[in-house]
């Protein structure tokens, strides 16, 4: 910091750079002095975020008021307070505060406050710009704001009270300059200050919220609520509740980090007596400090609250208080580790009003939130605390948001309650809200099902006896044959003394004859106990031994090797089993019953003696079964058998395919490690449970007929769903052993918002638990210990009662009492908590946490961090004492084919040093950017080879035995050095810059600074990356301050760099990946395009099939329809004459004929999209473009023309009508489709229609279907990931129930209902006015139904590519339906609902192209025939006015017509001057009048009261309007009367026309499979738009059947019928 304090001592070449900065003279610098830490903070934020750190407030000046004297007063009060005045610049000097002598002026304009707040957010404060600004809007408005490096919250009711003196004649009060405060704050004793906080931190405490480096929070998640303490004023005073607040929120991140020491940010006013006077001040005295805290279990709460109330005021009372975070970071390591928090609290009394008088009053306020995961903004009540919280939706979602808020309530109000000698391990830790969310997550638990797997195999094999049931490389066998060879062994074993429950092990490597010995073992009663044939012959002895094992059965292969390894030993093998004897009649039943143990499988323990876990036969059926339904396997499905036979996970593989139909492959040894993709391949696998390990050893083009994978046994990559996701389904599982092979599974995909989730519980409950108490509930959020409930519990450990008894409890206190019969459940020892969403995310095990500079971890989570960089193939992280402290192990098997890989923990030879050097520090880099510190390992060893235990998991324990023998201190001294002289220097010019200015700002040799240094890791921060900007842009360079701040290396700085500047040459991508598609879904059909000829080369021959006025030399091009221009003519022809609009124009003067007739046809030759005609070929519909005017385009009539288009083969859908007597012409009708055209380019193309009348140029935006092919060539992999993770668990609500699987029958919205509200209800700050419309609806459709999750349809301007320049100029309609949706609990506030809805809005932009019936399809669990049962348009474009120019001639312009059956409600907005005008479109035969008056009138309460209802609860809404309005009635459903075409008619018919139908259906893609002619095509994948093409297919084959007869008529048999009938 310089601490110049005057304008003196600057030179005047400063001087003229800061004038010049400022666009002021020199003569007008006041003075020149160095900031306060807080300003350098505030300002280095605003330069992240355009901005950041404003307050913004509005104002009601009384009518009283006399504006020239209250603006007289505001530039005096300005004009005496220097910091008023002041700027903030970065120059020589460094940051300096500029004070200038300028006048300060109020402006006064018109219009709307709000549009005001939008315009000047666009001109954000920053360096060199006025901090202080004021406007009076409409004379009654005062608008001011201010930066908070001149403005804090304690100097706002100053300010405001000086005004008013100044108005009323006073005078203002004196207070100290700024300059004084400045000089306090430069002026602190540095020792003192360092010694004083150094004594503030010991140890290193945790951060809550964690967020990843190089992410730069932004706070714009909202909640605001009262936690009401009545204790306050009745045993605990005022000024003690910040205690409370401190300790309350200490343990609410205690609880979410399982941390007993904690830190985070406190804001203090800072206006304490040490400051001598200029306490008194006008401006930002206020600091923020980090608090770390250290609250044992063992602690009262007395102790606790007396602890924060010494720290409080030593803090307050210290010269050092303004010392700054840059400072106190610097003190130590513990200080350094606390001033990264994430959480900052303010806790303060409520503002005051401006003052006694009452000229002014606030309205509005808005108030900067720091960078941070959390905010939260505490106001003192006399009955309680008013919390304005924020959180980064990246960091701390919404859901979240509110459930941190209840731990906090929580928290607050037991500390509050309990007496002061309580201690703190004895508060409870888990709130209402949570235990109730936890309990509905595991409401349901599958029932037992009470079968012997044998049994459930037998019954299969009776089922589908040729069926082939395993095909292995050593032979195949059918279900029969299979079956009748278990029996036959089976047989063979009763023989030699096998009974019910007799241990017999076996013991093969992959084969058909394992699956026989198992299922033998089964059938005659035996429990099965799998041992490797790999485990030394001691293991061997010691299992038989310990199983009590009297017989063994092994393959021939190991025969030998365990001839007497137990009493009886029998081979299995195609020899011996020829030998023994056929089985008279059907092998006897009863042997075993589902309670008998199945299996005995040995894990291996902490200890490492092996545990024998026990599974009975009801507890592999009924995971089995539970598995089965949510897999959805089916008969003739193909499973690989990988797993090794001592690994639970092969039992899923065997009896997930045995016992439900389906085909087990099994592999040789040999190509199950070597070629594994090609037995996949050739084997036509079509299910495979694999471990990442050995994932990461394929890729999805290695197996392209693979359609399922389940990744098990370890932790899943991040990286795995992006990998796999888009090729097949990708399922994650989690399951211990004793509880039966799986627990939860999660379907990811691409976009999965968390890619490591192990999901959802299957064929049981799953409940986290308190690690060290399982009778306590963990919070959702807080880590804690996995327990399994249900049937596939095992029934415990063999002869180990005291393990039994540890691991396998009784129903916990918090355990539901409503299940029935026998409950078990099991400890993990695995931690995992919940995601927001409820699923759950592994983290480690129990016995892996280690404990780093303070800091507790699990080893899993940075384990899952490092797998996902791309250079590490197989990794394992551990700890060691080296050199005297706890040192993190990084052990590393490279990603690279050059390198060693043959022994198994060897290093890497010296001979490599340079490539392992390389690779190891990409490792620790991508670490670095992922990673806090603490969990970067800092010594690195790179080996040849991991060591795998038999189900191929990481031998940890081989690893760290190894790591116990190694040297790490000289291993980590030589990577530290190779490493240290390995920089890459920089090779372009902008590197260069980049280096230089980097060692100038962070004071770091130029060569310590290399391609690949990251500027946080050289010991940047923000305000630094501020000037390293600044002078960036001085050199020529733009470079943002984000981009320094995100961890990117040097070179990829300075490669966007170069990317930004650019960035005005780019060009359309080339289309040509679309124009070589065959596969229907798109092309460039640009007129004149070099691409045309191609185009129709392939479009053209598909369709001329059907269509013979499709000729090359008449088309333009032919593209697909888009999915809102078919469901358009789809809905629109299912009843009347829906989706149909007719424009009209009355001239006055009348326009000459003859030439507007021409400019008609211009337009129509410049706008391809009326030149269009749409056919359907296959289960597509295309739009084929003529280039010429079709026939009839434009008519001149003497009268009111009749309307006449009508959707059909061919037909044109857009007409202009000239009203005319030959000569003149008084009125233009234009008659169009709504598939042709949106609200934009209809505007655009009357513009166009002026422009060719009068001579001028038309528009020159893209062409209709160029647009098209470009949003069929973008990638749909990010979309389909948003929309997914967007409407993950949704349902569609119903205003009206509709039967499921059904279309409506075709009610056009023939009724509307209109209403006006306040335009000035819709403008707030949270949203713009459309969020606030879709917040109301939704808040209303809660309200009607009853939910608390609502969906409905929104349309789209869909015109945000940035992809397509001139977008906003195409030429047709670019709109899209697009689903919306709110998640609604009871206690949020209007106010955050609307913040939801603008949030997803901004959110969902660059995803508006996606198509609509792909995101139903692919994007949800809806029935593809899915529609909105409710719509809304917020219709805010202004591009249709009631009047028209055309010429010389004005002319006044309407539209009129109605929608198709495409929801059961639209409702319209449409924004006028004053007010909104609402318009709900309906049918009454849908929506009868009691419904429609009830939702009118309930949606118009709710916009009225949204001025005052914005910090409302929903709940207090809710009972607002039910007080006003009563409950919805939800009707019957849609009162059809459609006439049937059947009745009379035999329903038996021909079979030449069911022939006729099954070939129409085959065209459509709508064959189902094995379903018979009476299955619903609405069942078979068919909506609404199916329903045309089918119809369309009819017509040309000759029937008249319309869209209405097949949706009346779903089936091919109905169908069928009607095809005979209207030949």
């Amino acid at each position: 910091m310089n601490l110049s304090m005057s304008r003196d001592g600057v030179d005047d070449a400063t001087l003229e750079e800061v004038a010049a900065v400022c666009h002021v003279s020199v003569e007008d610098i006041q003075d020149l002095y160095a900031c306060t830490p807080l300003q350098m903070s505030t300002m280095a934020e605003s330069s992240i975020r355009a901005g950041a750190n404003v307050f913004q407030f509005v104002l009601s000046l009384a009518s009283s008021v006399d504006l020239d004297r209250f603006c007289n007063a505001l530039t005096r009060v300005f004009k005496q307070n220097s910091v008023l005045r002041t700027r903030l610049v970065n120059c020589r000097l460094g940051l300096q505060q500029v004070v200038t002598a300028e006048e300060h002026v109020t402006r006064r304009c018109l219009g709307d406050v709000w549009q005001y707040l939008r315009d000047i957010e666009a001109r954000p404060m920053g360096l060199g710009s006025h901090l202080f600004r004021s406007a009076i809007i409409n004379g009654s408005k005062l608008v001011l704001t201010m930066h908070h490096a001149i403005m804090d919250h304690t100097s706002l009711t100053p300010l405001f009270r000086d005004v008013l003196c100044v108005y009323h004649g006073g005078e203002p009060e004196k207070r100290a300059p700024f300059k004084d405060f400045v000089a306090k704050c430069t002026g602190i004793d540095e020792t003192e200050a360092r010694s004083f906080w150094a004594s503030r931190f010991k140890g290193a405490p945790t951060i809550f919220p964690r967020v990843r480096p190089g992410h730069v929070p932004h706070a714009t998640n909202r909640e605001a609520r009262k936690i009401a303490l009545n204790q306050i004023g009745s045993g605990v005073p005022l000024a003690h509740v910040p205690s409370f607040i401190e300790v309350a929120w200490a343990l609410t991140a205690g609880v979410y980090t399982d941390s007993e020491s904690v830190a985070f940010g406190v804001v203090l006013s800072g206006r304490t007596r040490t400051l001598g006077g200029a306490e008194t001040t006008l401006g930002p005295t206020m600091t923020i400090v980090p608090v770390h805290v250290n609250l044992k279990r063992s602690m009262t709460v007395e102790e606790a609250l007396k602890e924060r109330t010494t720290a409080r005021r030593q803090l307050q009372a210290h010269p050092a208080l303004q010392y700054g975070l840059p400072g106190i970071r610097s003190v130590s390591d513990a200080a350094q580790a606390a001033s990264g928090f994430q959480t900052l609290l303010n806790i303060r009394p409520v503002l005051a009003d401006p003052g006694e008088a009452a000229e002014l009053s606030y309205e509005y306020m808005d108030e900067p939130q720091g960078a941070f995961g959390i905010c939260l903004s505490c106001n003192l009540l006399d009955d309680g605390v008013m919390v304005e919280a924020r959180s980064d939706p990246e960091i701390v979602c919404e859901r979240q948001l509110h459930r941190t808020l209840n731990q906090f309530e929580h928290m607050l109000q037991s500390l509050m309650k309990v007496p002061l000698e309580t201690k703190l391990d004895r508060l409870p830790k888990l709130n209402a809200h949570d235990r109730s969310e936890i309990l509905q997550w595991n409401n349901r638990v599958p029932a037992k099902v009470e079968n012997c797997l044998h049994n459930l195999f037998t019954a299969q094999a009776e089922e589908r006896p040729t069926a082939m049931a395993v095909e292995a490389w050593d032979g195949s066998a059918s279900y029969r044959d299979l079956n009748n060879m278990t029996d036959r062994l089976a047989q063979e074993l009763r023989r030699r003394g096998v009974s019910t429950g007799d241990p017999v092990a076996f013991i093969f490597e992959k084969s058909l004859w394992t699956v026989v010995a198992v299922l033998a073992i089964l059938k005659a009663g035996g429990v099965c106990v799998p041992i490797a044939a790999s485990d030394p012959r001691a293991r061997k002895e010691a299992l038989v031994s310990g199983a009590n094992a009297k017989m063994v059965l092994t393959s021939a292969a190991e025969h030998a090797s365990s001839a007497d390894i137990a009493l009886d030993v029998f081979p299995v093998s195609a020899e011996s089993m020829s030998k023994l004897p056929d089985v008279s009649g059907r092998v006897e039943n009863g042997t075993s019953s589902p309670s008998d143990l199945a299996y005995i499988i040995f894990t291996s323990g902490s200890t490492g003696t092996p545990k024998g876990v026990m599974l009975e036969h009801h507890c592999l059926a009924s995971s089995l079964t539970s598995l089965s339904r949510r897999f959805g396997w089916e008969p003739g499905f193909r499973m690989l058998q990988f797993a090794a036979h001592v690994w639970d996970i092969s039992m899923g593989e065997m009896f997930g395919a045995l016992l439900f139909g389906g085909c087990l492959c099994i592999p040789s040894e040999e190509a199950r490690q070597s070629h594994l993709a090609n037995f996949i391949t050739s084997a036509r696998v079509g299910w495979a449970w694999l471990t990442p390990t050995v994932m990461r050893t394929l890729s999805p083009g290695d197996v392209p007929g693979l359609q399922s994978l389940l990744s098990i046994g370890e932790p899943i990559d991040a990286g795995a769903a992006r990998t796999w996701g888009e090729a097949l389904r990708l399922i994650n599982g989690w399951g211990p052993c004793e509880a039966s092979i799986l627990s939860a599974v999660a379907e990811l995909a691409p976009g999965s918002r968390h890619p490591e989730s192990i999901g959802t519980p299957v064929g049981c409950a799953l409940w986290i638990v308190n690690k060290g108490n399982p009778n306590e509930l963990a919070p959702v959020g807080s880590v804690g210990e996995l327990l399994v409930e249900g049937p596939g519990v095992a029934r415990g450990y063999l002869n180990d009662a005291a393990k039994t008894t540890a691991s396998f409890i009784p129903p916990p206190p918090w355990a539901p009492s409503a299940r029935d019969g026998e409950r078990r459940f099991y400890r993990t020892g695995d931690l995992a908590r919940y995601n927001p969403d409820g699923s759950i995310c592994f983290v480690g095990r129990q016995d892996n946490q280690v404990k780093i500079r303070g800091q507790r971890f699990e080893l899993g989570e940075l384990e899952a961090v490092l797998s996902s960089c791309s250079e590490a193939q197989d990794l394992l992280a551990s700890t060691k004492i080296s050199g005297g402290r706890t040192e993190l192990v990084a052990v590393v098997c490279l990603a690279d084919m050059q390198l060693p890989s043959a022994v198994v923990l060897r290093e890497v030879s010296e001979a490599y040093a340079e490539t392992t050097t390389q690779r190891l520090r990409a490792i620790r880099d991508y670490a670095n950017s992922r990673l806090p510190s603490f969990m970067v390992p800092t010594i690195w060893l790179a080996i040849e080879k991991m060591p795998r235990t038999e189900s191929t998991k990481l031998d940890r324990a081989a690893v760290r035995e190894w790591l116990r023998t190694r040297n790490l201190s000289a291993a980590r001294a030589a990577l530290d050095a190779r490493m240290a002289t390995a920089l890459t220097p920089p090779a372009t010019k902008n590197e260069r810059l980049l280096q230089s200015i980097w060692s100038s700002v962070l004071a770091v040799p130029e060569e310590k600074v290399g391609r690949e240094s990251t500027f946080v890791q050289l010991g940047g921060d923000s305000i630094l990356a501020m000037q390293a900007a600044c002078r960036c842009l001085k050199g020529g360079l733009c470079i943002t301050t984000a981009a320094m701040l995100r961890n990117e290396s040097l070179a990829a700085i300075a490669e966007s760099s170069r990317a930004t500047e650019s960035n005005g040459d780019d060009v359309v991508p080339s289309t040509s990946k679309t124009a070589s598609r065959h596969d229907g879904s798109g092309s460039v059909s640009e007129p004149g395009a070099v691409e045309i000829l191609s185009t129709l080369n392939i479009r053209y021959p598909q369709c001329s099939q059907s269509n013979a006025r499709f000729r090359r030399e008449s088309l333009d091009g032919i593209v697909p329809a888009t999915d809102a221009q078919a469901f358009m003519l789809a809905t629109g022809e299912t009843g009347g004459r829906g989706c149909y609009v007719d424009f009209t124009c009355e001239f006055k003067p009348a326009l000459d004929t003859h030439r507007l007739r021409k400019a008609c046809e211009q337009v129509i030759l410049h706008h391809s999209i009326l030149r269009t005609v749409f056919v359907q070929h296959g289960p597509v519909l295309f739009q084929a473009v003529f280039n010429d005017s079709p026939t009839g385009s434009v008519k001149e009539v003497t009268a009111e023309p009749e309307r006449t288009l009508q959707f059909g083969r061919d037909a044109i859908l857009a007409r202009f009508h000239l009203v005319s007597d030959g000569q003149v012409c008084r009125r233009l009708c234009l008659e169009i489709h709504h598939a042709l055209y949106d609200a934009l380019s209809i505007a655009l193309l009357f513009r166009d229609l002026d422009a060719a009348y009068s001579g001028r140029p038309l528009s020159d935006g893209p062409h209709y279907h160029s647009w098209v092919s470009h949003v069929a060539d973008l990638d749909e992999s990010a979309p389909r990931g948003f929309w997914r993770d967007m409407l993950q668990g949704s349902v569609m609500p119903h205003l009206v129930p509709r039967p499921a699987g059904t279309v409506p029958a075709g009610h056009p919205l023939d009724q509307r209902t209109q209403m006006r509200v306040p335009l000035r209800n819709m403008r707030t700050p949270c949203g713009t006015p459309s969020s606030v419309f879709k917040a109301a609806w939704s808040v209303l459709l809660s309200l009607a139904l009853g939910m608390e999750d609502v969906v409905f349809g929104q349309v789209s301007a869909n015109r945000y590519l940035t992809t397509l320049p001139g977008i906003e100029q195409v030429r047709g309609p670019c709109i899209n339906y697009l689903p919306a949706r709110a998640r609604l609990g009871m206690s949020m506030t209007l106010a955050s609902v609307i913040e939801q809805m603008q949030h997803q809005t901004t959110a969902s932009m660059p995803y508006h192209h996606y198509p609509f019936r792909s995101i139903i399809r692919d994007c949800t669990d809806w029935p593809s025939c899915t529609r909105f049962s409710s719509a809304v348009t917020y219709q805010n474009h202004g591009a249709l006015r009631p009047s028209l120019e055309i010429g010389d001639a004005t002319g006044s312009f309407s539209g009129h017509g109605t929608l198709g059956d495409s929801a059961d409600i639209w409702v319209i907005a449409t924004p006028g001057a004053e007010d909104l005008e609402v318009e709900f479109l309906y049918s009454s035969r849908v929506l009868p009048a009691e419904q429609i008056h009830w939702i009118s009138q309930a949606f118009l309460t709710i916009l009225e009261a949204i001025p005052t209802a914005e910090g409302q609860s929903l709940s207090h809404i809710h009972e607002s309007v039910r007080s006003a309005m009563g409950s919805y009635v939800v009707p019957l459903g849609p009162a059809d009367s459609l006439s049937n075409p059947l009745n009379g008619h035999p329903q038996t018919p021909p079979l030449q026309a069911r022939e006729a139908v099954l070939r129409a259906w085959e065209e459509l893609e709508l064959v189902p499979g094995d379903q018979g002619e009476d299955c619903s095509m609405f069942s078979c994948g068919a909506d609404v738009v199916a329903a045309l093409l089918l119809s369309e297919q009819y017509r040309q084959r000759g029937y008249d059947i319309s869209i209405r007869d097949v949706v009346q008529h779903p089936t091919r048999l109905m169908q069928a019928c009607l095809v005979a009938m209207k030949r």
